[in-house]
Parts: C-alpha cells; sequence; structure tokens
C-alpha cells in the first residue's frame, strides 16, 4: 500500500494559471492515510497558500523546497538546509552575464534580480522581488538557496550547451525550456524523499511522484509509481507507469481516480 505521494507544483499540481483546480483539490482532499508532500523547485513561501488550500500547513505535514534543498515540517521546523557558497553564487553570475540572459537569486523569503523581468512578475505578481546592481551587490551578505537563469527559449538553449565547460561544482537542472536552474551540490528532490524515508519510515516503493520536467526524472528513479503529466517531457513519459493528462485537464484527479479504481491507492 501506498503511504506518500510527492507532487511537482507548476506543470502538475498547478495549471497553467498558477492554481489547484477544484477537482484536482476534492481528489487530493478525499486521500486517507496517504502523506501529501509538495516537492518543488519553489520556494517555501510561495507554496504556502496552497499547503493551506489543501490543510496540510501544520506540523507532521512537510514539504521539500528548492528541489531538495529545503526540507521542512509544515509549521516551520526545518529538517534540512543547504545553501550556495558565495564563489560559486559569483561564478553563476558571471554565467548568467555572459549570455546576457535574467538571473534570479533565491534567498529564503525572497528573490534578487539584476534586472525586472516583467514575464516573471506578470506569472509571480506574490513574489518579493527586488532588482539590484549585481556589480555591487554584496554576495558574502546573501544566504542563497537556488539561482535561476532565464529567459528566450533559444539563448538559454545556447546557454546550456556551454555548461559543460562551466567548472563548478553544483546540481544543474531546469524546471521548463526557459530557465536553468542551480542548487547546493548533493540535493534534488530524492534526497528530500530520502529523508522524510528516514523520518517517517517509508519506504522509496510505497511512495508515488506526480511530475512533468527535468527536474523530476531523478525522483521518478527513486519511487515506486510515478505518474507523468500530459504535458510532460518525453524523457518522463517513458518512465512513468501511468501517463495522465494536462495540468489543465485535472490530470492529477484523474490519475488518482484511476489509480483508486484498479486498487493501487
Amino acid at each position: 500500500m501506498y503511504k506518500l505521494i510527492a507532487l511537482d507544483c507548476d506543470g502538475t499540481l498547478l495549471n497553467d494559471h498558477k492554481e489547484i483546480s477544484p477537482k484536482t483539490l476534492i481528489s487530493l482532499k478525499n486521500l486517507k492515510n496517504i502523506q501529501i508532500v509538495l516537492t518543488t523547485s519553489k520556494p517555501f513561501f510561495k507554496v504556502k497558500k496552497y499547503l493551506e488550500e489543501l490543510n496540510l500547513l501544520h506540523d507532521k505535514c512537510y514539504t521539500i523546497s528548492f528541489n531538495g534543498g529545503l526540507i521542512l515540517e509544515n509549521n516551520g521546523y526545518v529538517l534540512h538546509k543547504d545553501i550556495l557558497p558565495t564563489s560559486v553564487v559569483q561564478q553563476i553570475v558571471d554565467f548568467g552575464r555572459k549570455y546576457d540572459l535574467y538571473t534570479f537569486i533565491y534567498e529564503e523569503d525572497r528573490i534578487i534580480a539584476n534586472e525586472y523581468c516583467d514575464n516573471y512578475i506578470e506569472f509571480n505578481p506574490d513574489t518579493p522581488y527586488y532588482v539590484a546592481d549585481f556589480t555591487k551587490l554584496l554576495l558574502t551578505d546573501l544566504t542563497v538557496h537556488k539561482i535561476i537563469i532565464h529567459g528566450d527559449s533559444m539563448e538559454v538553449g545556447k546557454a546550456k550547451e556551454d555548461l559543460e565547460k562551466l567548472d563548478i561544482k553544483v546540481e544543474i537542472t531546469s524546471s521548463n525550456i526557459h530557465n536553468i536552474e542551480f542548487i547546493p551540490l548533493g540535493n534534488s528532490k530524492t534526497k528530500g524523499l530520502e529523508c522524510l524515508s528516514h523520518k517517517l519510515n517509508i519506504s522509496p516503493k510505497e511512495m508515488i511522484a506526480f511530475g512533468d520536467n527535468e527536474n523530476d526524472l531523478d525522483m521518478f528513479n527513486y519511487v515506486g509509481y510515478k505518474v507523468a503529466m500530459g504535458n510532460g517531457i518525453d524523457a518522463l513519459k517513458k518512465e512513468a507507469d501511468l501517463v495522465t493528462t494536462s495540468n489543465n485537464e485535472d490530470g492529477i484527479a484523474l490519475a488518482l481516480n484511476k489509480m483508486h479504481d484498479e486498487g493501487i491507492i
């Protein structure tokens, strides 16, 4: 019997309007004796409103944020926390500048950007967003959990081709074609699930993961049952036990109903 469901957020739990659809919300609330864990590249402050909707904003519920760089009980107690060294932050900032891309530095409760990004603000209106001159920014004063390089998909693609030349000790992944994400070495969604496996005495075989993109691949290789969204990348669908409909078509709700009918949950 499965005891934990790990849910990616963007492109999975959330539709393109950054909302949990009513059907998905009801299907998740109706689950019995299964731990629901948001497993996301987002900072914790960005998912608190969704945890509240799901009635998960209390102790004995958990969130894996920053792709495993910050793991918390949802009452705020920290189980694991990791940050990028200042020297690594400088390397990434220089890399973003080389390609003239937006660079977003994520601290625990805010984002610092090298310039104003209309597209980002439009889709993240509730984010504490600060613009700074990175040539004058004192990186040693920052506690950096994640950095995102963001921009046009073609320009980001060119930058990705040069990543192998970047001699940097960091985990590199992507949540969509418009960004490259950098987190501390050794962190991943799997690292977060391993932490909760020990904490809750739940084996990987007793876990289900839902995802849509590259940064979900590692946890697909860890859990006992994996569900790819219809809008997900092909590499994820190839690994999936079930491919459901898209995040805009109640994919989670439909998958949970199917799994219930088949006696999987």
